[in-house]
């Protein structure tokens, strides 16, 4: 649900919000940047106030699971460039 909204509410792309990645979010300002957007062009949108809860709660789930994946030492997987450094 989560995403829909952010689709509506942040006139997203369809799979820009697939995309997305922590750093990319910027909540104190209410900014979510896109990188790689149509044309292969970065920008910046505007986030809506009713989004930052849930986004806050979004991003302390997905900390956790990382904390917890690299406590029980699960490898995680890199993109082509970096993984064959």
């Amino acid at each position: 649900m989560l995403i829909v909204r952010m689709l509506y509410g942040c006139g997203l792309r369809l799979t820009e919000p697939l995309n997305l990645r922590i750093k990319d979010l910027n909540l104190d300002a209410s900014l979510l940047f896109i990188l790689g957007a149509k044309g292969g062009k970065d920008r910046v949108v505007s986030l809506p106030r009713s989004l930052t809860s849930e986004l806050t709660l979004q991003v302390e789930f997905a900390r956790a699971v990382w904390r917890q994946d690299s406590h029980n030492r699960i490898p995680v997987e890199m993109p082509h460039p970096p993984a064959r450094k």
